[in-house]
């Protein structure tokens, strides 16, 4: 019998009482023209009744005297039928309603990408519904507020740009970013502190993606790291979460120069550009093209800058080299690395990332660590 007396359970289905009348009278080897007369009815009114009439008081006495189980068991019965009935009536309206908010979530959103994320693989859709909001701390109006449409960004067109996957790329980062708790409360000029302390950090040799994440930590800025999706093309990302600003990166390039410079780029966003009268976030990605560019050259100049500043690079890129040979520029550039007491890496990083230059032999990536 799938009925249960748990208020909050509601079963697959309702057992009707006649299902077990058809199961006793089967028990005992009972003939219908027998148990009519043993329920002093017309074969039609039993018939009506094993079809799934409801259980009245006066059938309820009758059954006891035909079967001899107690009319109170019987109405106990027809009233845990209407009570799961409504139940189950209440569930599948639930689920009506959480399929059209999947639909409508799905048009703007991959929903199967953010259901692998977070490891969600309940059967139903309001099940899963439920277990978004709990690991992802957003309900579906939520969702839908979220600003992730990048009207400011538009990749290059050589590349097929997935735009659903990267607003859901943006959804994700921005809901990891609200969990994360800062005791600092930002304050203007602290970007531009974080990305000095990161720069100089940077420049022994010893930067690691921990100490990173901690010095804006203690600047009063959020970071989480979102594996990019396929067609997104995103490296970086930067945005107002929860009063504070919140930096997000994919790993999309295993090179820490790469990682730094990109932190540093968000992190000249934030001095700069975050505020009223600018968007409210920002992304960063190889070759795209932004309908912002001034803004997107003052994060660059920012970032390059705080890495090695102007004069000194100046007088890099006017070091003559024995040669146009990569290994030459390669050995050219780390000379003045060690001269200048900057890390090769970001230095030849400097380089690739002025020249378009990312495939010079010699210059292996350092591996995000």
């Amino acid at each position: 019998m799938v009925t249960s007396d748990n208020n909050d359970f509601t079963p697959f289905a309702a057992c009707h009482p006649s299902e077990i009348i058809k199961s006793e009278i089967e028990a005992r080897g009972m003939s219908r023209t027998e148990f009519a007369k043993r329920m002093n009815m017309q074969p039609s009114n039993v018939t009506r009744l094993l079809k799934g009439e409801d259980i009245t008081v006066q059938t309820a006495q009758r059954l006891e005297e035909a079967l001899g189980i107690p009319a109170r068991e019987w109405l106990g019965l027809q009233a845990l039928y209407v009570s799961d009935s409504k139940k189950i009536a209440l569930r599948n309206e639930r689920e009506r309603e959480a399929a059209m908010r999947e639909r409508m979530i799905n048009e703007r959103y991959n929903l199967k990408e953010i259901y692998k994320y977070y490891h969600i693989a309940k059967a139903t859709c309001r099940e899963k519904q439920e277990e978004l909001v709990l690991k992802m701390g957003l309900d579906a109006e939520q969702i839908m507020h979220v600003t992730t449409d990048c009207g400011h960004f538009k990749r290059n067109e050589k590349y097929l740009t997935d735009e659903r996957n990267v607003r859901t790329w943006i959804l994700i980062a921005y809901a990891e970013s609200t969990k994360v708790t800062l005791n600092v409360p930002f304050e203007p000029g602290m970007a531009r502190e974080a990305a000095q302390q990161i720069a100089t950090l940077a420049h022994t040799g010893n930067a690691t993606e921990h100490e990173i994440s901690n010095i804006l930590a203690t600047h009063g800025i959020s970071y989480v790291v979102v594996p990019a999706l396929k067609g997104s093309y995103i490296d970086a990302y930067c945005a107002w979460v929860n009063d504070h600003p919140a930096i997000a990166t994919t790993h999309r390039c295993n090179d820490m120069s790469r990682l730094i410079y990109d932190i540093l780029h968000e992190l000249g966003h934030i001095e700069l550009h975050l505020g009223e009268g600018y968007p409210t976030f920002f992304i960063t990605a190889e070759d795209a093209t932004h309908t912002t560019k001034k803004l997107e050259n003052e994060a660059n100049e920012f970032a390059q800058n705080m890495l090695i500043d102007k004069a000194t690079w100046a007088k890099i890129m006017s070091a003559d080299s024995k040669g146009l040979w990569g290994r030459s520029i390669v050995n050219t550039l780390r000379h003045q690395a060690l001269l200048y007491h900057l890390d090769f890496n970001i230095v030849m990083w400097r380089y690739q990332l002025e020249t378009q230059s990312y495939r010079i032999a010699g210059v292996k990536a350092q591996r995000i660590r």
